[in-house]
Order: C-alpha cells, then sequence, then structure tokens
C-alpha cells in the first residue's frame, strides 16, 4: 500500500471496512472516491457508476491473470510501468516454462501427478470434504511446470 493511503489512514481519512456493514455504499460515496474496485459478484459494491469490477481472479491462465495489472495500471496513468512488470514477468515465465521443457525432454520417467486439494469443512447437514482443484490457471501452471 502506498505511503499516502497510508498517512490517509492514520487521519481517519480513509478506512477499512466491511462491504456488508450497514451503510457501506453511502460511506463509500461519501467519500467523494471516485473510483469503487469490486470483484466479480459485486461485493462492496454502491451501485453506482464509480463501481468497477475487477476480475482476475476468474481469468483461466497465469498470465492472463498477470495482464491485469494494465487494467489497474490505466486508472492511475501508469500503463508504461504496468507493460515493464507485464513483459519482465512474461519473460521469466517462458525462460522457466523452456526450462523445464528442456529437462523434462531428457528424462525417462513420466511427468510427476501433482494435485491440489482443498479441504471443504462440514457445514449443517453437509459433510466435510475434499476436493481436488480444476481450475484452469493451476492446471495451466502445472502444464507449464512439467507436470500432468
Amino acid at each position: 500500500v502506498s505511503p499516502c493511503v497510508q498517512k490517509r489512514q492514520k487521519c481517519d481519512a480513509v478506512g477499512h471496512g466491511s462491504p456488508y456493514a450497514p451503510g457501506w455504499s453511502e460511506a463509500i460515496n461519501a467519500s467523494g472516491s471516485q473510483l469503487n474496485i469490486i470483484d466479480t459478484f459485486g461485493t462492496g459494491a454502491t451501485g453506482t457508476e464509480i463501481d468497477v469490477s475487477f476480475d482476475a481472479s476468474g481469468d483461466p491462465g497465469a498470465l492472463a491473470r498477470v495482464e491485469w495489472v494494465k487494467f489497474i495500471a490505466a486508472f492511475f496513468n501508469k500503463e508504461p510501468e504496468a507493460n515493464r512488470i507485464l513483459e519482465s514477468t512474461e519473460e521469466r515465465f517462458n525462460a522457466i516454462a523452456a526450462q523445464v521443457r528442456a529437462t523434462r525432454s531428457t528424462l525417462p520417467t513420466l511427468p510427476p501427478r501433482v494435485a491440489f486439494l482443498t479441504f471443504l469443512a462440514g457445514y449443517g447437514t453437509t459433510p466435510s470434504r475434499w476436493e481436488i482443484e480444476q481450475t484452469e490457471y493451476l492446471l495451466d501452471i502445472l502444464s507449464h511446470a512439467g507436470a500432468r
């Protein structure tokens, strides 16, 4: 968080609150904010034109998620910095993926099997259970890492 935002928070010019708290929308609108970044589900929405959906977590590819830095940068006139970050990240990601492919091609064994597991605690009549994550960006990362 930038020093400016930290300073504004110390003097109560800006605060952190729950978007589910009574009066959330009114407080955001009264703050004079010109931008209210919300998620795809509308969490924290004010119902006004300042609400902007930021959906990086819904993008299916690992690098596609990084690209959202360009979207946010546009609101702060930071496009050149965002482009440099994205370019650097893509270069490193692709270089690592190339190293993995080169190494895998020399190995006589099958790629390792990898899974991301999530524990879902039971609630009411629903029992606790484990689930294998099948999210596209995780499968993308595993594929680039040489796993299956």
